[in-house]
């Protein structure tokens, strides 16, 4: 990965991590991380339905939530895969 997206990775898994008071770490040796990247599901049909993002996060308004929610669950998952490239 290159350094840019890497970093803006990094950056979101941090945001993850304080908005939703959690510790991707801890997540991660709970469940792999499965259960937080449940919580980080927005569908485009919820996106049509004017549903609010998840709870815990913190979406701009006027921003899109589809994309925003995508782009920070895609962190979490690059996260969790940099976890397990340990073992």
């Amino acid at each position: 990965m290159q350094k840019r997206p890497m970093d803006d990775a990094v950056s979101r898994c941090g945001r993850l991590e304080s908005e939703m008071g959690i510790s991707l770490d801890n997540e991660y040796e709970a469940d792999g991380g499965q259960s937080i990247i449940n919580r980080l599901t927005y569908t485009r049909e919820d996106q049509r339905q004017g549903r609010p993002a998840p709870a815990g996060l913190s979406i701009p308004p006027g921003a899109n939530i589809y994309n925003a929610v995508a782009s920070l669950r895609s962190a979490a998952r690059k996260y969790f895969e940099f976890c397990g490239a340990d073992t």
